[in-house]
């Protein structure tokens, strides 16, 4: 199953979670994708996860 990757960096970003959201909603674009958000704007990412993740991905956004 082909995987889409965002990652983000800033937090509250309208851009980012207008384009996610909307990516979700479309069955046209994710018909048989998986979404998978990081959220890296926390306290501590687990940046071991994050590179397994960016290697699991077909496509990969930065916000």
């Amino acid at each position: 199953m082909p995987r889409t990757l965002h990652l983000l960096t800033r937090s509250a970003d309208p851009l980012s979670e207008r384009v996610i959201r909307k990516q979700c909603e479309t069955t046209e674009t994710t018909a048989g994708v998986e979404i998978k958000v990081v959220d890296l704007t926390g306290p501590a990412p687990d940046y071991r996860a994050v590179l397994e993740a960016i290697f699991a991905a077909e496509s990969v956004a930065v916000w």
